[in-house]
């Protein structure tokens, strides 16, 4: 039996597109503990993740977050919130066991009435539309400043000017309000190179676009770009990327209904980083999901992607 010091990356699932007019959703949370490599954790106020080690011979759990699902073809549909990827190890030097949580980022709001604002998350979901009695729709708040950014508000001038959708919150940094119809970029995310590829993770999804509406919403780091009018496939609003956190598209506000759905949020991730004198067994629960161990300079690493299960090390 022996114990040695890992890295790591863990990224929540990210918020669901809102329906019709529908706001990006938000990233889910960011937190890595490479040390030497300069990579900080998303939130306004970096969060500091445990440094840690594992113990050959014991089973670690896993659980990697799913992306919220969009705003479905029917009022009042915001899209979900993610839900968290959750990491169990050990704390370096003898610490005891330590549980590391990324939490799920917000929905996007809708632009169908009622209008309902984005939803708090990691980071969170944009702001869509709103009315004449209600003004701007609200992007949702982080639930705290380590955990990710705020969505953007939607755009208001009375009377009747409210056609936009704002991005979802980013990892790191929010997503900028709406100042006009259309849809908005979604918040920033991040790039780390703990796997030795420069993969963009933490990304607000884009807001969907309105009647011949000239910006598109971006959803950058994994985001999904909002819709844009029309009925084509190439029209609708993007899923997030897998394994990124990145909040979905928010859907188009015109064409068939059921064109007007927003993106899922991609799924969360966990990546390990350790000595190469150690071999890695993944043994997956329910959906479980894990990609082959393999190396990476001098280390080796292992990235699970879905599900639960357990990882051993000998």
């Amino acid at each position: 039996i022996s114990t040695f010091n890992i890295s790591y990356l863990l990224v929540g699932g990210g918020g669901g597109g809102g329906w019709n007019i529908g706001a990006g959703g938000g990233a889910g949370q960011y937190l890595v503990s490479f040390p030497g490599s300069g990579e900080a954790s998303g939130g306004s106020v970096a969060a500091s993740p445990s440094t840690g080690e594992m113990t050959t011979g014991v089973a670690y759990s896993i659980t990697i977050g799913t992306g919220g699902a969009g705003g479905p073809d029917s009022q009042d549909s915001t899209g979900l919130n993610g839900t968290s990827t959750v990491l169990n190890f050990e704390g370096r030097g003898g610490g005891g066991a330590i549980t590391e949580t990324a939490i799920g980022g917000g929905g996007g709001g809708t632009g169908s009435v009622p209008y309902r604002d984005g939803l708090n998350g990691a980071s969170g979901g944009g702001g869509s539309r709103g009315s004449n009695a209600t003004g701007a729709g609200q992007g949702a708040q982080a639930f705290g400043v380590t955990t990710g950014y705020k969505g953007g508000n939607s755009f208001f001038t009375a009377p009747g000017n409210y056609d936009s959708s704002a991005g979802g919150g980013g990892a790191f940094g929010a997503a900028s309000n709406a100042t006009d119809k259309g849809g908005y970029n979604g918040g920033i995310g991040a790039t780390s190179l703990i796997d030795g590829t420069s993969t963009g993770r933490g990304g607000g999804g884009g807001g969907g676009g309105y009647n011949g509406a000239p910006s598109i919403g971006a959803g950058p780091a994994g985001g999904g770009n909002g819709g844009e009018d029309g009925d084509t496939p190439s029209e609708r609003a993007t899923a997030g990327a897998a394994n990124t956190g990145g909040g979905g598209g928010g859907g188009a506000g015109s064409g068939a209904e059921s064109t007007r759905e927003g993106g899922a949020g991609g799924s969360g991730v966990v990546i390990l980083r350790y000595s190469s004198a150690v071999t890695a067994t993944y043994t997956a629960g329910s959906g479980g999901a894990a990609d082959s161990e393999a190396n990476v300079g001098s280390d080796k690493y292992i990235k699970i992607t879905a599900g639960t299960g357990t990882i051993t090390f000998s």
